[in-house]
Formats: structure tokens, sequence, C-alpha cells
């Protein structure tokens, strides 16, 4: 997996290549149901529960998903086909900025 800085960030996502940031961002492919971190910590971490059915099931009927987590959280994916989901939703001053990188790669 790719280590990356912040202003490469969108880039990879447009790519939709695996990598890891340098703070608590990172992207892969994910297949099969999320299920938890290296750490133990729930691979949904806050992501709100609307959202976190609509990921569940992108993940069932696509087999995978690009996700681009913010520490724990998942804050936006795309599917194979092309339909990208970045839920509005506010979290920390990090996260946020965070979001508008996965914004950016998406468009």
């Amino acid at each position: 997996m790719a280590r990356i800085n912040g202003r490469e960030t969108p880039d990879a996502i447009a790519r939709r290549e695996p990598f890891q940031g340098h703070g608590s961002i990172r992207g892969k492919w994910v297949t099969g149901m999320l299920g938890y971190m290296e750490n133990g910590a729930p691979a949904s971490g806050q992501l709100p529960k609307e959202h976190r059915a609509q990921l569940r099931a992108d993940l069932n009927t696509h087999g995978r998903v690009y996700v681009v987590w913010s520490y724990a959280t998942p804050i936006a994916w795309t599917t194979p086909d092309g339909e990208t989901r970045v839920p509005d939703v506010k979290y920390s001053v990090t996260t946020s900025r965070h979001q508008g990188y996965a914004r950016r790669g998406f468009a």
C-alpha cells in the first residue's frame, strides 16, 4: 500500500489506488462484508446507521467497493460501476478535510 501526502490523496482516490496517508486517512478496495480493523475497532467507525446500511448494501450488491476512511470511519466509497457516496456528515476538522479530498478524488 502506497504511503502518500495530502496533496497526492485526491489523485490516489481518483485512480482508486490503495493508499495510506501520512495521517489518519487511507483508502482501499473492500470485498465482502465490513468486519473489524486491525486494532479491533469496528470498520464502520462513527458512520451513522443509515449510511452504514447503504455501505453494506453496496458491498452486498457489487461484491466490492473502494472505501476511504478517516481514522476508523468510512467517509466515502464508490462502487465498481462508478456510483459514489460521500455522506453529508459533520466530523472533526481533520475528517472534514479528508471528506474534501474524497469529493475532489471522486469528481
